[in-house]
């Protein structure tokens, strides 16, 4: 299997455990989510040994590199955000918004509202619930 199929399976094993079958709990505990998590992990690994011959080690090794790939561009993603927020604010004080918004006609946007708006965004922006 290759690297996407190994994200594939953990964020579909993720979904899998938030939103579990109707045997299980509607909202299990953290827990039990984590129980959850590794016992399907395990299951579909035990898959992927008996019909691709990958060993547990390969397997839990090549999940490490998909989860390092996935936080990586998570954070990559989120710094991406962060600047764009900090850019349009920064055109909205001088000014630069004429460049984005060429036509009105009718409707004047409120500029310092939207400078507050982004402001807010970014002072509440947090990396980890990105």
């Amino acid at each position: 299997m290759n690297r996407q199929n190994y994200l594939n399976l953990i964020i579909e094993t993720y979904f899998e455990t938030k939103k579990p079958v109707t045997s299980e709990p509607a909202e299990p505990m953290f827990d039990l989510q984590m129980k959850l998590f590794q016992q399907i992990l395990i299951r579909k690994q035990k898959v992927a040994e008996r019909e691709d011959f990958i060993t547990k080690d390969e397997f839990l090794l090549q999940c490490e590199l998909a989860l390092d790939h996935l936080k990586e561009y998570v954070g990559l993603q989120s710094f991406f955000e962060i600047n764009r927020l900090h850019q349009y604010k920064k055109d909205l004080e001088n000014g630069r918004y004429d460049d984005q918004y060429s036509v009105w006609d009718n409707i004047q946007p409120d500029w310092e509202g939207e400078k507050q708006k982004t402001q807010i965004e970014i002072d509440e922006f947090d990396e980890d619930k990105f």
